[in-house]
């Protein structure tokens, strides 16, 4: 019960990242197109989809987009990851990023990790995939998070 409805509240709140006053203000109109573009560009995946790919030790690179001090509480524990702060995502992405490899995009929620990952796209990376619900999703549904003090599980 508690996974699917965390899956639902997910889908709503990416469904809601236009708010409903949004045509009454240009900026939040562009916001909501903008979500829009990239949800028509950008494949999303589970948490569950990439627990398995980790499990059958798919090659990919996992980029968490979130701040530094967002990934102090912890990050997914995944030898291929890489972090890369959103706000320095276009600059940091050729140094960090192989065009070739297959990337995968995480933040808190999915809502940056989807402008993340068509950042990605627009820059020429081909294989671009954003985790539906983040971090979020991943720790709620009890899949091991790594953080300074270790490895652990959320119960």
């Amino acid at each position: 019960m508690g996974k699917s409805f965390f899956a639902i509240a997910c889908a709503v709140l990416l469904i809601a990242s236009q708010p409903v006053w949004a045509d009454e203000n240009p900026i939040l109109v562009k916001q909501g197109e903008m979500f829009a573009e990239a949800r028509e560009v950008i494949k999303q995946i589970t948490v569950h989809d990439v627990r398995r790919m980790i499990d059958e030790g798919e090659a990919f690179t996992l980029v968490d987009v979130r701040d530094p001090e967002e990934l102090a509480a912890g990050v997914i524990a995944y030898d291929g990851l890489v972090t890369i702060s959103r706000g320095k995502l276009e600059l940091l992405a050729p140094d960090k990023l192989d065009m070739n490899e297959r990337i995968v995009v995480v933040c808190q929620t999915g809502i940056r990790g989807i402008l993340a990952a068509h950042t990605l796209v627009k820059l020429g990376y081909t294989n671009v995939s954003n985790i539906q619900c983040g971090i979020e999703g991943w720790a709620f549904s009890d899949y091991p998070i790594r953080n300074s003090l270790g490895t652990f599980v959320m119960k």
